[in-house]
């Protein structure tokens, strides 16, 4: 198998810009994942197209939210112009790499050499991928010349796995499971810590800091409950800056205000874009008593005039 040399570099240097991080004394975790190649000329029909694209490598359990995600499409060993072997097309044509779903490959995902595969591509790719539809099978060996590939070792890096992975090996483990969901408005996170995580507020916030920027640069707990003339809550900044002015766009309206000033619920976008469409008529006059932020006669407003 091949190291993932090009998409580790890239992750070092990703890391080497976003600082040190809480997980970076976690282990690292690698993936073997199943390949087949294919003439250059027919990757961008495969990997953006129905046939293979619930097949890749992408939807790989083992790489369930990981980012940055991985390049799917390599290169062959040396510059090998027909990896494992003749079998449809020029043995000179340029082939590329595309990596599979772990779910697909037999226990050895090996391919075996030239002279030991079975003498149709299609009864090598189905010893090579039991887990493929005998259709799929039959449409890359018959139409874009797959064949077999060397497998690729992908290393993942502990920072780079989704979060919630993340803070459960961190996390002791009176207070796992750890929190798993959290609300964004512009570019703040909120979360609603539980009481066995409030000891370790800091460095959740700074997990999800360094797992979320730069979308996130705030990440708060929201302290108590909703309440007072404005519906507002207290919050306890956890990570990041102490900057609440967010903008937040829906339906392509822009809305800016202070997150600690105002009610916003961004759940309720679902009600307040029905509410626009189905009970509003163009020139009605709305007025909304208890508006927050006034999302949806701004909305209104724009939208039906």
């Amino acid at each position: 198998s091949e190291a993932g040399g090009d998409s580790h570099d890239r992750q070092d240097q990703e890391a080497r810009a976003r600082g040190p991080s809480p997980a970076d004394g976690l282990p690292e975790e690698t993936v073997v994942l199943p390949a087949i190649s294919v003439p250059s000329r027919h990757v961008s029909r495969l990997v953006g197209g129905p046939l293979l694209g619930r097949y890749l490598a992408s939807h790989a359990r083992e790489l369930e939210g990981v980012y940055p995600r991985i390049k799917v499409v390599r290169d062959c060993p040396g510059g090998s112009p027909a990896e494992g072997g003749g079998g449809g097309g020029g043995e000179d044509e340029p082939r590329k790499r595309i990596l599979l779903d772990t779910r697909l490959a037999s226990p050895s995902s090996t391919p075996s050499p030239p002279s030991l595969l079975p003498p149709d591509a299609a009864s090598g790719l189905r010893a090579h991928l039991p887990g493929l539809p005998p259709d799929v099978l039959a449409a890359l060996s018959g139409g874009y010349a797959a064949l077999p590939a060397s497998p690729v070792t992908v290393t993942v890096a502990a920072r780079d796995m989704p979060l919630s992975r993340v803070l459960s090996s961190l996390l002791p483990a009176s207070a796992l499971p750890a929190p798993s969901s959290y609300e964004q408005v512009g570019h703040v996170a909120h979360v609603n810590l539980r009481r066995e995580h409030k000891a370790h507020g800091r460095l959740i916030g700074e997990v999800m800091l360094d797992r979320l920027r730069p979308a996130i640069r705030t990440v708060v707990d929201k302290v108590g409950t909703v309440g007072g003339p404005y519906r507002t809550y207290e919050t306890d900044l956890l990570a990041g800056d102490d900057d609440y002015d967010v903008t937040v766009t829906e339906h392509g309206t822009s809305l800016s205000f202070d997150l600690r000033r105002v009610y916003w619920c961004t759940r309720l976008e679902g009600e307040r874009t029905r509410t626009i469409r189905e009970e509003f008529r163009d020139g009605e006059t709305v007025a909304d008593a208890f508006c927050g932020v006034g999302a949806l006669c701004i909305r209104a407003a724009l939208e039906r005039g």
